[in-house]
């Protein structure tokens, strides 16, 4: 399991990050990034950064945007196994308490009874 888990991170994460090194390599120039539209010859806010920085900061957003969606998305599902996880301890609940009755039960019927007769008192009926 662990050469499995070495092996995917060889094979998938190293190219990644050789690649993303050399993307940072090949766009490194500087880059003004203007965040007023009002005035684009003279912007009052803008930021000068290199472009990797500019195309990470995008990459990361949209990665976290994405998630985001997807998290909403499956909103329906989550609510969804919340309840039947509800609905399980409930009748895993009522299951105790049977089990529990039954068991009472069977402590009762076990017990010898006190007086001489088998029929409570209640329900000798005069036969005669």
């Amino acid at each position: 399991m662990v050469f499995v888990k070495r092996l995917i991170f060889v094979l998938v994460f190293v190219p990644f990050g050789l690649g993303l090194v050399s993307l940072s390599v090949a766009n490194r120039q500087l880059v003004t990034l203007a965040l007023d539209p009002f005035s684009p010859q003279n912007p009052s806010i803008s930021i000068t950064v290199p472009l990797f920085i500019c195309l990470f900061v995008t990459l990361i957003i949209g990665i976290g945007l994405g998630g985001m969606a997807s998290w909403l998305k499956q909103h329906k599902w989550r609510k969804q196994a919340r309840l039947k996880r509800y609905e399980a301890a409930r009748w895993r609940h009522e299951a105790d308490e049977q089990r529990s009755e039954i068991d009472q039960l069977k402590q009762v019927s076990a017990q010898p009874l006190l007086s001489g007769s088998s029929v409570p008192q209640d329900q000798k009926t005069n036969v005669g």
